[in-house]
């Protein structure tokens, strides 16, 4: 899944480094403040094709206008379906190498963790859907046998029973570790580094 330098994504386009923005000078210059933005899929941001328009160019070029004294350039290293383990891998395999000053870290494990307790508990067993003989033959078939597996669970979601039941400390438990390495790891690269929430907020022109 990792984007391959200078390569694209249906409309979207990677510099030759491998990421999302601009180009990065080689080397680094030390009067400009460097931002790294590091995540899964809503930091790579596929909802804008213009790297400037994703939520990590429109951040930078808004602490160029709140910090007019200071220069900033960004690289966007967002790659969807990464989790914080793998996150942990790529940035001690490459990012570090580009030398960020800041970098800002959006990660969210539940939905892999969710899986995982599903699985665990015999809520579920990892198969999310499996098609009969009859869907693997029949376009027609198949198409019938998903809608009656969606309604069926969706009648079954207001059902007590066959539900799964956690603590926050079960859901957290991996992340935590995980979180508190790739911290360590930014850190110990002489980076800052900077812990974002989800901000579920839709973006201007955007359905």
């Amino acid at each position: 899944r990792l984007p391959k330098p200078g390569g694209k994504a249906g409309k979207i386009s990677f510099n030759s480094d491998g990421y999302r923005g601009p180009k990065l000078a080689t080397p680094k210059n030390q009067k400009i403040i460097r931002i790294a933005y590091i995540g899964s899929s809503i930091t790579f941001d596929s909802n804008s094709a213009d790297n400037d328009k994703t939520w990590p160019g429109a951040t930078t070029l808004k602490l160029a206008e709140v910090f007019p004294t200071c220069q900033f350039e960004y690289f966007n290293a967002g790659v969807p379906g990464m989790g914080t383990n793998r996150l942990l891998e790529y940035y001690g395999s490459k990012l570090w190498q580009s030398e960020p000053d800041i970098v800002f870290i959006m990660t969210d494990d539940s939905n892999e963790r969710l899986d995982n307790l599903a699985h665990t508990s015999g809520v579920h067993d990892g198969v999310h859907y499996q098609k009969s003989w009859l869907a693997e033959n029949s376009l027609f078939w198949a198409k019938l046998e998903k809608n009656f597996v969606i309604k069926s669970r969706i009648r079954s979601a207001d059902s007590p029973t066959g539900k799964l039941i956690f603590t926050d400390e079960e859901l957290l438990e991996n992340y935590k570790q995980s979180i508190r390495k790739l911290i360590s790891a930014v850190k110990g690269n002489g980076s800052i580094p900077v812990l974002l929430s989800f901000g579920q907020k839709t973006k201007e022109n955007q359905p």
